[in-house]
């Protein structure tokens, strides 16, 4: 209402003594405004709540699984991890990271 309302008395044009700040043909603007305000601010609203963009990637990440591969993560202590790392490379993995 005040963008509106301030425009039409900042540029006055009186049109038949009718008066400059009347509601009925502010309705369409004022509709229009919200839509547009709306849709900015709930942009605004996603990228803050998602944390996006984000520019600091995980050590963990692999570009090579963003393209054409998958990834296993498997967290396992001693004989597990033996186990573990044995049956990944029986199942012909083409790749096994073993870190720690």
């Amino acid at each position: 209402m005040l963008l509106t309302a301030g425009t039409s008395l900042a540029y006055p044009l009186v049109t038949q003594g009718k008066p400059l700040v009347s509601l009925p043909p502010f309705v369409v603007f004022m509709f229009e405004l919200t839509v547009l305000l709306t849709g900015i601010f709930g942009l605004v609203a996603l990228l803050v709540h998602t944390k996006r963009p984000v520019i600091n990637l995980d050590p963990a990440y692999r570009t090579s699984f963003s393209v054409d591969r998958w990834g296993i993560f498997v967290p396992s202590e001693g004989e597990g991890r033996a186990a573990a790392e044995a049956l990944v490379r029986e199942t012909a993995a083409v790749d096994v990271e073993v870190q720690g």
